[in-house]
């Protein structure tokens, strides 16, 4: 099997020198083999990975880039040899930059490892030694300037978010005869935290959101400022602490005691991770939206009807971030089970899932005839499941199914549908006011750590 030699685009002198700037990356350039280093040093993760590794490839069955390319570069034990390499300063920069940035940060690789090695941490490492010796990919980069600016005012302004939820809030009136009155910049309850795609492309997810929270009575309330999706993940961890340092900062501006997370795989793996214990310190709990929605239909506060999604049969693919990243994986189940007539288990589930195949930032355009062949993975295995419709509720994996269903049902003779949102197209509510222990899904809050 042959390897495509792709990569992502890299960036610009200028673009790179801003994505450093967020990094706190002010002073010059240093060898990429002096971060490695210091990674090594100061991140225990990395360097029982670099340490512990013997090469038994029990890894490589399991990591969808490996079985997709048969590069032995794109896959764990090539990510692990490429830092073992930078830290001895004997590996080409390019080798380096494509063995990290073709990583899917999927966690496909940890799961199946004997002793758990987290070798995603080791390719966000080298990508962090990466940009501190002055080299980032274009797309990941330019998504991360774009956050900071939503961080610090200059993204989607208050007055079209207000236009735009006020919209949606006459739409769910039309529609369900539901008054929803969402705040916007507004002391509240709970600050909703979407990603921008939903605020964009998934307006119907965002339409959701809104619906089922309005029913249930929650004072909730978007900030201009804040977004879901962090791309510094990806990238370095400073910029992810800032971008997340900038949600906790809007959540404590708001007087929130909850913030909730929408659809967006790699917040919540940055909620869990990081963000929970940051407002931890403020008081302020954590959640996702499908905690709300869960707990919810357990206590008779929503109802879906099954019989209005038809007779297709609905297979759901947990987002990476989500199973292997941050404990979200019997909820949206227990959702869709009740929101269709049939439901059926893929054969890989949970910390087995495969991929989407354009995690951990290979969303890039130049990039979609490689992240096609991953999605072969899960679409022949959606088409031998006997499924008709894949639900994937993370924005990364809606943008990347579509594309990939398009270019790949006309070879199958097949018409499987992508659906995204936890709620399928037809649903109807009801409700009963909250109990006295309060907000529906408060049980829930804090549930996960900071690791």
């Amino acid at each position: 099997m042959s390897s495509p030699r792709a990569a992502p685009k890299k960036a610009g002198p200028g673009l790179t020198s801003s994505v450093r700037s967020l990094a706190g990356l002010m002073g010059a350039e240093r060898s990429a083999r002096d971060a490695m280093r210091e990674a090594y040093r100061r991140d225990r993760n990395v360097r029982l990975a670099l340490d512990l590794c013997t090469g038994c490839g029990a890894c490589l069955a399991w990591c969808p880039a490996y079985v997709s390319t048969g590069d032995q570069l794109n896959s764990p034990l090539g990510r692990i040899s490429a830092a073992r390499s930078l830290l001895r300063g004997i590996i080409s920069p390019d080798d380096a930059y494509r063995a990290s940035w073709l990583c899917l940060t999927c966690g496909a690789c940890s799961s199946a490892c004997p002793f758990g090695l987290d070798v995603p941490g080791v390719s966000r490492a080298i990508r962090a030694a990466l940009l501190e010796s002055g080299s980032a990919p274009e797309f990941v980069s330019n998504r991360v300037v774009e956050q900071a600016a939503a961080s610090g005012g200059s993204g989607f302004g208050a007055e079209p978010l207000r236009a735009l939820v006020r919209g949606i809030a006459a739409e769910i009136f039309e529609e369900k005869g539901l008054a929803v009155d969402p705040k916007v910049d507004e002391r509240a309850e709970a600050l909703l935290l979407v990603p921008s795609d939903d605020l964009v492309l998934n307006v119907d997810t965002l339409k959701g959101y809104m619906a089922v929270l309005g029913r249930l009575g929650v004072d909730f309330a978007f900030s201009h400022r804040a977004l879901a999706e962090n791309y510094g993940l990806f990238l370095h961890p400073a910029i992810m602490r800032r971008l997340a340092d900038g949600v906790a900062s809007a959540a404590e501006e708001l007087g929130v005691k909850y913030v909730i997370v929408g659809e967006c795989g790699h917040a919540w793996r940055v909620a869990t991770g990081y963000l929970s214990s940051r407002l931890k310190e403020s008081g302020i709990g954590i959640m996702h939206i499908f905690h709300i929605v869960s707990a919810a239909l357990r206590r008779n506060e929503l109802e879906l009807h099954a019989d209005a999604n038809g007779d297709l049969v609905y297979e759901y693919r947990d987002p990476c971030q989500y199973s292997r990243g941050g404990g979200l994986v019997e909820e949206p189940r227990e959702i869709l089970r009740r929101a269709v007539r049939n439901y059926i288990e893929p054969s890989l589930s949970g910390t087995r899932t495969v991929c989407c195949g354009a995690g951990g930032g290979n969303l890039a355009p130049e990039l979609l005839p490689l992240t096609l062949e991953h999605a072969r993975l899960w679409y022949d295995a959606a088409l031998r499941d006997g499924a008709d419709a894949v639900v994937w509720p993370r924005a990364t994996c809606k943008a990347h199914v579509s594309r990939a269903l398009r270019a790949l049902n006309p070879g199958s003779g097949r018409n499987v549908g992508p659906h995204g949102a936890g709620l399928p197209r037809a649903w109807t509510m009801r409700w009963t006011p909250p109990s006295s222990q309060g907000w529906p899904g408060m049980t829930l809050i804090n549930r996960r750590t900071a690791g």
